[in-house]
């Protein structure tokens, strides 16, 4: 659990948030394992300061996250923008 504080946010169903005033102190780091080619392991992290997408429109003191009921997209943007990535269709392949 990354806080017991991120609740569900009834105003947009299957979206949940956090107050606004503690997402810059929430203490997770969400880190994802990949396997390189040569098999060995690595991990990309997305830091805290990432989980939130900004105030909720009808309630702005609430900040949304990026975890949602409905799409887990977690991996995207928040993680890649933080990486160098080629993608590499033809040999249906990425890298970092």
């Amino acid at each position: 659990m990354i806080s017991p504080n991120i609740q569900p946010f009834s105003g947009e169903p299957g979206t949940y948030g956090i107050p606004c005033s503690q997402v810059s102190s929430l203490p997770a780091v969400i880190s994802f394992a990949f396997t390189s080619q040569s098999g060995s392991q690595f991990s990309l992290t997305i830091p805290s300061s990432e989980l939130s997408v900004g105030p909720f429109r009808s309630e702005p003191s609430l900040c949304q996250t990026l975890i949602n009921a409905d799409d887990f997209t977690i991996i995207g943007a928040s993680l890649l923008k933080h990486y160098y990535s080629v993608w590499d269709l033809g040999n249906k392949r990425m890298g970092f």
